[in-house]
């Protein structure tokens, strides 16, 4: 089978599921938006491209919705910080010593990782978790150790391990997330 008619049957298997979970973050991150709190998103590698992506499209959406600002942030792009943490504390706080400066009750964790097992997000949704955040997972292959911290998942359990296949996934659930936030946003 060829790369894109794996990621094409992989889409169409998840489909019922990615739509109930697109519009489960959607209205995630519209309450958090409305409720005056920040929704912080973090990945590694690849997931981190992703991340960084996510989060432009939602704050693009947001000027696109007459909205001047949305507390959106990133957790990757400040490459002198994450260096700073890893190297003065340990890589595996770089996102937790973030959450934990940052993050307050009824703020919003969005996780993005293809192998479900990093400990430095594990670690970012267990400091969540302790002050109260809400947390999503948006996970590939088995999701093991991430899936059971967070309060929900979009979880693509791929049986080939093809980290490609995975991120594809994720970018697709995050662009299909972004555009129902908008819908959400356009309605008031």
């Amino acid at each position: 089978m060829s790369y894109i008619e794996e990621v094409i049957q992989e889409l169409s298997k998840l489909s019922d599921y990615f739509s109930g979970q697109v519009d489960v973050l959607a209205h995630k991150i519209g309450f958090t938006v409305r409720n005056g709190s920040n929704v912080y998103i973090a990945g590694n590698g690849g997931s981190a491209s992703t991340a960084q992506h996510f989060s432009v499209d939602l704050i693009s959406v947001g000027k696109l919705s007459q909205r001047t600002t949305l507390p959106i942030y990133d957790l990757t792009s400040n490459s002198a910080l994450m260096l700073a943490i890893g190297n003065d504390v340990s890589f595996q706080e770089v996102f937790a010593a973030q959450i934990g400066r940052l993050g307050t009750a009824g703020d919003l964790l969005i996780v993005f990782s293809a192998s479900g097992k990093s400990p430095n997000l594990i670690r970012a949704v267990e400091v969540a978790k302790e002050l109260g955040l809400g947390t999503f997972g948006v996970l590939g292959f088995t999701g093991d150790d991430i899936s059971p911290k967070v309060d929900d998942t979009f979880h693509c359990n791929l049986h080939s391990m093809n980290y490609g296949i995975a991120e594809d996934l994720h970018l697709s659930f995050a662009h299909a997330v972004t555009d129902s936030f908008r819908r959400i946003l356009n309605a008031g």
